[in-house]
């Protein structure tokens, strides 16, 4: 069917740019080594329940609206005080 959506592809063109414009951190090895997304949570009484970064009002959309702004990771952490490994969950969650 012409006109259907193909996810497949649009994830794989997704995680190609990511691992592009972000290969100094290591997005790939990150992957790789993750078993569960234990930076994440999603608690009905904050945000209404959006995912956030553990123990902060961070929300995953915030981190990817600075992402695709143009923003880098050094940025992200200057801006919102979290880690590395924060902001590779929320790419991983998203």
């Amino acid at each position: 069917m012409q006109g259907t959506p193909d996810y497949k592809r649009d994830i794989k063109i997704v995680g190609v740019i990511i691992e592009k414009r972000f290969s100094k951190y290591n997005i790939r090895g990150y992957l790789m080594e993750i078993k569960n997304l234990s930076r994440i949570e999603i608690n009905s009484n904050i945000l209404c329940g959006k995912p956030l970064i553990k123990g902060t009002r961070i929300s995953v959309e915030m981190i990817l609206e600075k992402l695709a702004y143009g923003y880098n990771f050094d940025q992200i952490r200057y801006d919102f005080d979290i880690t590395d490994e924060d902001i590779k969950e929320a790419i991983l969650y998203s």
